[in-house]
């Protein structure tokens, strides 16, 4: 499952190269599914692989389409928290994503699969209007997706220390956190 609402910048949140990725590890099988939640506001993409499901509708509650999942998959570096990573982790699903920003608040390699990343400069946009991001390779996730499917039982221990891991991060946490920085 990759979540992403792409705030008008389509490249920010990657959503077409995570498609790449999921195509590039899984060239014939059948038994694998990539689910691709939207918004109605973000832009459209197109693929023509029916193992890959592209919703952009309003839910009211993304849990039971997450309990339905079994790893997210996320390429963006550009989180200020990570909200979506956070849920799959709170419902002990496993995470595939470059740990970066507001994301090294709550996850690490012991209950998440840690994409190795470069950093790049973005494009202007009204939100970055200059800077570097993380950027990772689309065969480095490809390969860390084809991990996953060939290692179900590493999966569901980083789905279980994963839930572990976000019993911690609670609202006080964060407030407390937040006065420290601030």
């Amino acid at each position: 499952m990759h979540i992403a609402a792409d705030s008008l910048i389509p490249s920010r949140k990657r959503s077409k190269d995570v498609i790449e990725a999921f195509s590039l590890a899984f060239e014939k099988e059948a038994d694998v599914r990539l689910l691709v939640k939207k918004t109605p506001t973000c832009a459209k993409i197109h693929c023509f692989d029916r193992r890959v499901t592209l919703d952009y509708s309003i839910l009211p509650s993304l849990l039971p389409v997450i309990q339905s999942s079994h790893v997210g998959v996320f390429l963006s570096g550009q989180e200020a928290w990570g909200y979506p990573h956070h849920e799959l982790m709170a419902t002990g699903r496993a995470v595939i994503s470059p740990i970066y920003g507001g994301m090294k608040e709550f996850m690490d390699a012991s209950c998440a699969y840690s994409l190795p990343y470069g950093m790049r400069k973005i494009e202007k946009s009204f939100i970055y209007p200059t800077g570097d991001a993380p950027f990772v390779r689309v065969k480095d996730l490809a390969a860390s997706m084809r991990f996953c499917y060939e290692n179900f039982d590493d999966v569901v221990l980083k789905g279980v220390l994963a839930y572990r891991k976000s019993l911690g991060f609670t609202i006080s946490r964060m407030s407390a956190r937040l006065n420290t920085l601030i």
